[in-house]
């Protein structure tokens, strides 16, 4: 027996047998809990399944923006390479198996049913010990059992959040750590400036591993990953913008030089190529320690990476472009891609953003950039409402502002009012909304893959 929420006894149901009680059984848990014990209990947790992770290898990969698109191309290069290679990633866009997957696939079903069932088994042990779980914890257990039962050669980690105290961080030393971009969010928990919040995700950096970090990283942020690198003897290697050449940014992804050798990415964004020469060194470390990585490994699997809801142009004409970009950095850096690439189109928005992402300043670039506005409440407990979202923007100088209840709906209307060859739309503020009105554009719609591939440079 245990209490649910309001107290009362309820008999626990221990059998998982398949993918939906797996997936109701992780979601069953609470998002969060005070960490003063730090990572103890995900220990403990691991420690009962035989310790899954110390089977594996790792790139461990934290950072505010840009985390899914360094761990998707690592993994596409990788397994270019020949590897069986393992994904973590958060969150799922369509399906909760997404964020396992294994060789570009998600985790088989007989298999995440297993493992889920065997890390209950475990968790409900160490709860009559009175050690209670949050749902990122037992994503993690889950994802571990996974990767070792499929015997990955390695596993690219992303960190779900911070660092120091992130679940992820109980494995030993990884391959190589990375440091994407970095800007201010979940401040209430990472710390209120740029440096603290740092310092939080450099807790993954360990003796002698070495760190790529994002270039361009903000100074304050760059000092307290030297900090740490400087107390475990690890060597930051910080790729320089100006050894970025003949960068060509299109939506149909980019083309640019390093290092004297060009390389093509279908993750559009100027910001993707920073993303990818983060990936180019991490890389050049792993051939230090031995990993066979081919130069024509390394081209196919950046230009094949893909991963939905990140610039995703769905269709275009009229051009449906879906982004989850989801705070400050993310949103510039949307914004700024979409300045450069509009080609004189007459931009729409379906925003819908979480309370807790201080997104003020980005909001007044918002207002300004597009033409027309819609504004949703976001299918999350932590949702900044429409109304007060809209008020915000009129604020900034938004000329057409509305509001509507229903996002996936109004997406599709927008769609069937614009003009094919003057107008786009663009979804983004949240990767639940994102993943909401990718499944409606979807249902609605063709698959995007077949266009994607024949959109037209320079568009």
């Amino acid at each position: 027996m245990e209490q649910n929420q309001t107290g009362q006894n309820r008999t626990l149901d221990t059998s998982i047998s398949n993918e939906q009680q797996a997936t109701a059984y992780i979601h069953s848990y609470p998002r969060s809990k005070s960490y003063a014990g730090g990572l103890d209990d995900i220990r403990r947790l691991l420690e009962r399944q035989g310790n899954p992770q110390d089977a594996l290898r790792f790139l461990h990969v934290a950072g505010t923006n840009g985390k899914g698109s360094t761990v998707t191309m690592c993994a596409s290069v990788l397994r270019e390479a020949g590897y069986c290679v393992g994904t973590f990633m958060s969150p799922y866009i369509v399906s909760f198996r997404e964020r396992f997957q294994v060789n570009g696939r998600e985790a088989p079903d007989d298999i995440f049913v297993s493992a889920a069932a065997t890390v209950r088994r475990e968790a409900e042990a160490l709860r009559e010990e009175g050690i209670e779980f949050v749902q990122f914890e037992i994503v993690t257990a889950v994802g571990f059992e996974i990767f070792r039962r499929m015997a990955c050669d390695i596993v690219c980690l992303e960190v779900g959040l911070g660092g120091r105290l992130d679940a992820t961080n109980v494995i030993c030393a990884p391959e190589v750590a990375v440091i994407t971009s970095i800007s201010l969010d979940h401040t209430e928990l990472l710390g209120n400036t740029l440096a603290e919040i740092a310092a939080e995700k450099a807790g993954i950096v360990k003796p002698g591993v070495p760190v790529v970090c994002y270039p361009g990283m903000a100074p304050d942020a760059l000092c307290a990953v030297m900090e740490r690198a400087l107390k475990t003897g690890s060597r930051v290697i910080l790729p320089s913008r100006m050894a970025v050449g003949d960068v060509c940014c299109s939506l149909s992804g980019n083309s640019f030089t390093y290092g004297g050798e060009q390389y093509e990415t279908r993750l559009v964004g100027e910001h993707q190529v920073y993303n990818a020469v983060m990936v180019l060194e991490v890389i050049g470390q792993l051939r230090e320690k031995g990993w066979r990585i081919p130069q024509e490994s390394v081209r196919k699997g950046l230009y094949s990476a893909f991963i939905p809801a990140r610039f995703e142009v769905m269709r275009i004409s009229p051009l449906v472009i879906i982004d989850g970009a989801h705070n400050q950095n993310g949103v510039e850096g949307l914004l700024g891609a979409l300045g450069r690439l509009r080609g004189g189109r007459k931009l729409y928005a379906l925003i819908g953003v979480l309370a807790d992402k201080h997104m003020e300043e980005a909001l007044a670039h918002v207002a300004q950039l597009f033409d027309r506005i819609t504004c949703t409440d976001v299918t999350n407990g932590r949702t900044l409402s429409g109304q007060v979202l809209a008020q915000q923007l009129s604020v900034e100088g938004a000329a057409h502002v509305s509001v509507t209840g229903e996002a996936p709906q109004a997406m599709l209307s927008l769609i069937e009012q614009m003009d094919p060859d003057k107008d786009g739309l663009v979804v983004f503020g949240s990767l639940f909304l994102a993943a909401e009105c990718r499944k409606a554009f979807l249902d609605a719609f063709r698959s995007p893959s077949s266009e994607r591939r024949a959109l037209p440079e320079g568009k």
